[in-house]
């Protein structure tokens, strides 16, 4: 039974239940990251809407399988590798594309790129690695096609601790 100074406060709780929303955030992939070594970590943050990786490597070399696992695989991704000065290689594989990439001499930005034509439309895509106040930053873009919901990656550091 419902007594009248109840309503108005019955309404407000009906009326909040109707409205509520799931918050801004349930757009966003979400990603499960597995690391040969236990000591490797990832982070995700999406900042002003981009998908940002942030790796930790204690020695500076090892290998890690990124998954999608709710959400849209993203077009662009940025992979921070924190705390690393240099970087020997990349190896990066996301479905057909497979690329390489290090950075370029004292630091600056290298590119390579790859542009594929599989069962009949073209996939390509571009990485960018180069070195930051915060460590080694990669950027993977798909300029054509969709990226796959799996990335692998391997690195080496020229320096480890």
């Amino acid at each position: 039974m419902i007594f009248e100074s109840e309503a108005p406060m019955n309404l407000l709780l009906i009326a909040l239940l109707t409205c509520a929303v799931e918050p801004a955030e349930s757009g966003r992939p979400v990603f499960e990251g597995k690391f040969q070594k236990a000591r490797d970590k990832l982070e995700v943050s999406y900042p002003k809407g981009a998908v940002l990786w942030k790796i930790t490597s204690k020695n500076g070399v090892g290998t890690a399988v990124v998954t999608l696992k709710k959400g849209k695989a993203p077009a662009k991704v940025t992979i921070l590798f924190a705390g690393l000065r240099k970087m020997e290689s990349l190896h990066l594989i996301n479905g057909p594309i497979g690329l390489i990439g290090r950075p370029g001499k004292s630091g600056t930005k290298s590119i390579s790129t790859k542009d594929i034509l599989l069962k009949g439309k073209r996939v390509a895509a571009r990485l960018t690695v180069e070195r930051t106040k915060e460590g080694i930053e990669v950027v993977l873009t798909y300029e054509k096609g969709e990226p796959d919901n799996t990335w692998s990656l391997s690195w080496i550091a020229t320096y480890r601790p």
